[in-house]
């Protein structure tokens, strides 16, 4: 008004004008009545409203609006459509010069508004019944609901494979093959639920976008928010899509002065909309729309790629889970030698062992059910005291008179192997057996990485050369030692007859049936082959074995030999002895090689799932498989019954 470079409303020229004078000068000027800026109507002004009505207008024109129909002019800014192109040059020039100028204002000055999304916090129960926190975006515009690999690998869910095709905004797809089971509780009440997520590495960027000041919104005192800490820009670990957010939703909605809304939810209030705030221009926009695709609405483009992907090789190795690299750190740092070279291990918790229950009681209740099936038994009961005395003899189990707390004792049973050559019973240990406390020992450890060799690979070195040969090396599990010290919570209740008093032992080995035995018996493996300097025996320990079971070849006997020699003797140096060999050709130094049909390692003695029974005559040199399929000439052989044979087995 006075053309000095101030705001309106502190020019003194204005301000000496009648209430009446101020309004007919916005009027005619075009300007905003609420800010008293030109370039936008009174509809879009993100400025805040009057301090005496709390209306859309200026305080300082209160006293004439408050009376006064509230319709005003709308600007109306020059563009290319509707500007009339001028004859004259120079003319020209200045229309461009303007028009350019005031859109970049406005467009500076005067972005979108910024919006909050709906954020909650909840508690999402892991499979060891410890309750986590995590952040969860409640979206009802998403089909599915979602979890990131991160809080996946702390609540340790039970994952099932399972692809899916997630279409979001553009068209963008994004590949998932993993989705788990979880329960979520809220932090503010008794709701819980169960849902089931897709897996996936990352869901959304922080939101909000930025962090904001909180005095911007205000909050009632009597509302208890989801999420506190709505304002404060921090990751997602959760979404909760349609499948749930409809149920979650409860009577009741407010809208705060500055544009957000409040709605009532199970997991508390829930704040969510656009509000008035100053910034700069919008840069990034967060849309979290997703829509998943079952395989009958693929084209048979679609189809058919994933017919062949699935029969591809794996080119890259899997990244490692933050679990797994935890416990490949503990491992490296934790793990000794002893003087005879025999390793030494610790267990790898992922929590306190002081978790765990009373586990005896129980302990007790199974060995006397044990113990009747023996006494029912006296052949089946001298294999089991047999080779009970011999975990003794080998210095695999001490008997102790006292055990520290916390502690945990390991029920035990016997399994049958009919076709076994060594050792026909073998007693097997319980770790999952859960204490009072409802954690069992397994409940408490990482897992570790799946490090063995992949099964397929083995397979095509096997017969990659000429000459081949097999071993296994003698009990495995029970040639690493654990630390002095964990030894009690692999604690064992023994007596060879009723009428001796029970005895409590413990275990000093790697035991079968914990959940790191494993990794850690395979990365004791591994820690060899990092440590050898012979290049063909380092490829060999790294690449050749599964689990226990060695599986190597080479083009001539010299060399195979050799590297069967250069093996054998890294292994002896930590106490691991390789037994069983197998060769494809006649070796005076070798006992065992005889006309036999040898079970590959696929289905060796620490692998529990037996499913590739894959066997080799070393003499034919000839791959079979072993099948129960028994042969009646007298029935007729259709299609039904050679699928049903069929499936009998399965092929590597």
């Amino acid at each position: 008004m006075c053309n000095d470079l101030h705001p309106l409303y502190s020019c003194q020229k204005f301000l000496d004008l009648s209430v009446q004078n101020r309004l007919k000068f916005i009027q005619t000027k075009q300007l905003c009545p609420n800010c008293m800026r030109p370039g936008h109507t009174v509809d879009t002004c993100v400025f805040g409203p009057c301090r005496k009505c709390d209306k859309k207008h200026n305080s300082l024109i209160f006293d004439v609006i408050k009376n006064y129909d509230h319709s005003f002019p709308k600007v109306t800014l020059p563009s290319c459509e509707q500007s009339a192109v001028p004859s004259n040059t120079k003319d020209n020039s200045n229309a461009h010069s303007f028009q350019a100028q005031t859109t970049d204002t406005i467009d500076n000055m005067h972005p979108a508004q910024p919006v909050l999304l709906s954020t909650a916090i909840v508690e999402i129960r892991s499979q060891s019944g410890v309750y986590h926190q995590a952040r969860a975006l409640l979206d009802s515009g998403s089909e599915r609901s979602f979890i990131t690999q991160t809080l996946c690998d702390k609540l340790n869910p039970p994952v099932i494979q399972s692809t899916q095709e997630i279409h979001g905004v553009g068209n963008t797809i994004t590949q998932c093959s993993q989705s788990c089971d979880i329960e979520i509780k809220s932090r503010t009440g008794s709701y819980a639920a169960r849902i089931q997520c897709l897996i996936l590495p990352q869901i959304t960027s922080n939101l909000p976008m930025k962090t904001y000041n909180v005095n911007l919104f205000t909050i009632p005192d009597n509302i208890v928010l989801a999420d506190p800490t709505f304002y404060d820009s921090q990751q997602i670990d959760l979404l909760i899509g349609a499948d749930l957010f409809w149920e979650l939703v409860r009577e009741g909605k407010i809208r705060l002065k500055n544009g957000p809304y409040l709605q009532n939810t199970h997991l508390g209030w829930i704040i969510s909309g656009s509000f008035q705030y100053i910034t700069r221009k919008q840069r990034h926009v967060s849309c979290n729309f997703t829509q998943t695709v079952d395989s009958d609405t693929c084209s048979l483009d679609q189809l058919l790629r994933s017919f062949w992907e699935i029969e591809e090789l794996p080119i890259n190795f899997p990244k490692l889970s933050y679990e797994e690299r935890a416990c490949e750190e503990h491992f490296i740092k934790t793990t000794s030698r002893t003087a005879d070279g025999r390793f030494k291990v610790r267990f790898p918790f992922k929590h306190s062992p002081k978790l765990l229950g009373d586990t005896r009681t129980q302990a007790e209740r199974r060995f006397y059910a044990l113990e009747k099936r023996l006494q029912r038994n006296p052949t089946y009961k001298q294999m089991y005291i047999d080779f009970i005395h011999e975990y003794i003899n080998l210095g695999h189990m001490s008997l102790v008179h006292s055990y520290q707390t916390p502690h945990y004792f390991l029920p035990h049973h016997g399994v049958f192997r009919e076709h076994s050559t060594t050792t026909k019973l073998r007693v097997v240990f319980d770790a999952s057996m859960a204490s009072t406390s409802g954690l069992s020992l397994n409940d408490l450890q990482m897992i570790g990485s799946a490090i063995q060799g992949d099964l397929i690979a083995i397979l095509l070195r096997f017969r990659e050369n000429r000459y081949v040969a097999c071993a296994d090396i003698e009990k495995m599990y029970r040639q690493v030692l654990i630390e002095d010290d964990e030894r009690d919570y692999q604690l064992i209740l023994w007596r060879d007859d009723p009428s001796k008093p029970l005895m409590v032992y413990q275990l000093n080995t790697v035991t079968y049936g914990t959940a790191s035995a494993p990794f850690l018996s395979c990365r004791c493996l591994k820690q060899l082959a990092h440590e050898c300097e012979v290049p063909y025996v380092k490829e060999t320990i790294n690449d050749n074995f599964y689990v226990d079971d060695l599986i190597c070849s080479a083009n001539s006997i010299s060399k195979l030999n050799q590297i069967c020699e250069g093996t054998d003797k890294v292994l002896k140096s930590a106490c691991l002895i390789l037994r069983k060999w197998i060769f494809n050709f006649d070796c005076a130094d070798n006992d065992d090689a005889q006309n036999v049909t040898k079970k590959l390692g696929l289905a060796g003695d620490n692998v529990q799932n037996k499913t590739l029974g894959i066997g080799w005559n070393n003499k034919l040199d000839e791959l079979m498989f072993y099948t129960q399929i028994k042969y009646d000439a007298n029935n007729i052989i259709t299609k039904r019954i050679i699928l049903w044979a069929h499936h009998k087995f399965m092929t590597p």
